[in-house]
């Protein structure tokens, strides 16, 4: 495992990848193909630009980053992370101080656990592949989109980011805690499987497509909930016609575009009621209501209480 506090240079990283070797000379590693790369790093500005490496995970402690992947751009917030496949060009983006910290899974790691998992987890590595090819531990795809960090997830990543401090080099902590985070990732992947295949159309390449526009306009609905977006808006982002974006919108995710955009409000407000002071009429405005009153009944609607009375139970 390597651990690094600061994105190693971009030309030599570029150029040992095409070579197919990683190379770190302080610290004497030279090995064939990429390895597991945990990044923690505290930076004011990054580009970097086209860069195929091994299976990436992408998230952010503080601040946001974009990460670019097939001419899509995605915003990372502290609330997500993003994935990218092994070989897949991507490009990472900071503007603003931001501490990140990715997670890059070697390319022998994941090539050595997929075909063990795959004996005992068959149906979790269902043939199905986001890019169509045939599966095998080389190609198999998780769908790039946003992915909420689950209390789950957090637990895995609390340990991570622990070891990562303390620069912890225990080669089999690092094994098992890789390999948990990985088959989070799988059950996360069987989840968007199961979404796919309630798309109402029969082959499987125009599952795959439509699935990645919806996957993105959702998660443009995840990053701007708080502002006015019509249906015409999250349509052209899909690009789809407006009405065969909102119906296949509810098949495959179970609820409107409009559902989703209240669930969102709601949490996101119940966490500034728990966690800040901030007013309840600002909160409002910061949500996207056009005042607080209907906020509050929308509230009242969801919860059975009035923001007033929730932030009270909550302690603040």
């Amino acid at each position: 495992m390597i651990l690094l506090n600061s994105f190693p240079n971009i030309k030599t990283l570029k150029a040992q990848i095409e070579k197919g070797y990683f190379q770190d000379k302080k610290k004497q590693i030279y090995q064939k193909g990429f390895p597991s790369v945990i990044i923690s790093a505290n930076t004011q500005k990054e580009e970097r630009t086209d860069v195929r490496a091994s299976l990436s995970l992408f998230m952010n402690i503080d601040g946001v980053s974009e990460c670019r992947v097939d001419e899509k751009d995605r915003k990372i917030t502290s609330d997500f992370f993003f994935l990218s496949n092994r070989g897949q060009p991507y490009s990472l983006f900071m503007e603003e101080p931001v501490k990140t910290f990715n997670i890059h899974f070697g390319d022998e790691f994941v090539e050595k656990l997929l075909p063990t998992l795959a004996l005992n987890y068959e149906d979790l590595l269902e043939n199905y592949n986001f890019s169509n090819s045939n599966f095998s531990a080389k190609t198999i795809e998780f769908p790039n989109k946003l992915y909420r960090k689950t209390p789950q997830f957090l637990a895995i990543l609390q340990k991570i980011q622990k070891a990562h401090q303390n620069n912890y080099q225990n080669k089999l902590f690092w094994e098992e805690e890789m390999t948990n985070l990985f088959l989070y990732l799988l059950s996360e992947r069987k989840d968007s499987i199961l979404d796919i295949k309630r798309i109402p159309v029969l082959k499987n390449s125009t599952k795959t497509e439509i699935y990645q526009r919806l996957s993105y306009a959702m998660d443009f609905l995840q990053i701007y909930f708080h502002q006015n977006i019509d249906l015409e808006i999250l349509a052209a982002t899909a690009c789809l016609s407006k009405f065969h974006f909102l119906r296949l919108f509810k098949a495959v995710f179970g609820f409107s575009p409009y559902q989703y955009i209240q669930h969102l409000r709601i949490q996101k407000a119940k966490t500034l009621l728990q966690k800040t002071n901030i007013p309840i009429y600002q909160i409002a405005i910061e949500l996207g209501f056009q005042n607080a009153t209907s906020f509050s009944r929308l509230f009242f609607k969801k919860t059975n209480y009035y923001p007033n009375y929730y932030r009270n139970q909550s302690g603040k």
